[in-house]
């Protein structure tokens, strides 16, 4: 899986669908690769939106994060690419483990 597969299923399913923006009259072609979740001149996502990003993505790619702090919220989830890179990180450091 590519980064822009990534980046794709974050914007589309893990952001807009499972946080309902839709209802909240956002249109899903707001949501880019650089967009600001948790800034008010973005999104605006607050911490329990940002929640429940991480358990989106923890869920979907099969990453466990032990202690979601504010801070690794503010770092992760930036943007959809930052997030995506999260994910790219993580699955790389998985598969190094995976061949020791």
């Amino acid at each position: 899986m590519n980064k822009s597969d990534i980046v794709q299923n974050i914007i589309n399913v893990i952001i807009y669908d499972n946080l309902e923006l839709g209802e909240l009259g956002v249109e899903r072609s707001e949501i880019q690769e650089h967009t600001l979740l948790r800034d008010a001149s973005g999104l605006g996502l607050d911490s329990i939106d940002t929640l429940d990003v991480l358990v989106g993505v923890q869920e979907t790619y099969h990453i466990q994060i032990d202690e979601i702090s504010k801070s690794l919220m503010n770092e992760i989830c930036q943007t959809p690419s930052t997030i995506a890179d999260f994910v790219l990180q993580h699955n790389n450091n998985s598969a190094s483990n995976n061949l020791s």
